[in-house]
């Protein structure tokens, strides 16, 4: 098994704020990220099956900025887990 922090990893470069004064982080907090990356999923989800037409150019992303893009790649392909493609990512 390859951990993504591993050099062997394609993406071991990316990580997140280790910053323990953030409500978000991992180690001390760990549901918040989990149950915010579960409401955006769902969210998602259920405005696709709402409104499907509306989807056909795919989905804008923007990154909230929250350390160094571990956290976008989660979020990120759990969307396309979903079926949307995604159409644009501001980083």
């Amino acid at each position: 098994r390859v951990r993504h922090a591993d050099v062997n990893s394609p993406i071991f470069a990316l990580s997140e704020c280790g910053d323990e004064k953030c409500g978000a982080h991992r180690l001390k907090h760990p549901s918040v990220r989990s149950r915010f990356r579960r409401f955006i999923t769902r969210t998602i989800r259920n405005a696709k099956e709402k409104c499907s037409a509306s989807w056909k150019e795919g989905l804008r992303y923007t990154s909230l900025g929250s350390g160094m893009l571990l956290w976008d790649l989660e979020i990120l392909e759990r969307i396309r887990a979903e079926g949307v493609e995604i159409r644009h990512i501001s980083l």
